[in-house]
C-alpha cells in the first residue's frame, strides 16, 4: 500500500487508520503544522519586538526578557522541527 503526503492512510477494510488516541493521522499532521505556524509566527513577532525594544530602550529588563523569550522558542522549534532528514541525500 502506497501513501502520499496529504492523504490518510487506509486499513484493509478502507477505514481510516487511527492511533491510540482515536485521530487519524492527518489530523496529527494538521496539528504540528498548527504548532509549527504558531512556533514561526511568534519567533518573528519577538524577532521585531526584541530588536524594537533594544534600539528604543538599550539593554533594559524587558528588552533582554523578551530576545530569551525568542531565544527559547527557536531552541524549541529546532528541537521539535529542525532534525528532519533531507529526503534529496542518497
Amino acid at each position: 500500500m502506497t501513501h502520499t503526503l496529504g492523504e490518510p492512510k487506509t486499513c484493509q477494510s478502507g477505514q481510516l487508520a487511527k492511533s491510540r488516541t482515536g485521530n487519524t493521522e492527518m489530523e496529527n499532521s494538521q496539528r504540528w503544522v498548527i504548532v509549527r505556524m504558531v512556533l514561526g509566527v511568534l519567533q518573528m513577532a519577538g524577532a521585531i519586538s526584541s530588536v524594537s525594544l533594544l534600539f528604543h530602550s538599550g539593554l533594559s529588563a524587558l528588552s533582554l526578557t523578551c530576545v530569551v523569550a525568542t531565544s527559547f522558542l527557536t531552541t524549541v522549534s529546532v528541537f521539535l522541527f529542525g532534525s528532519r532528514p533531507d529526503k534529496k541525500k542518497n
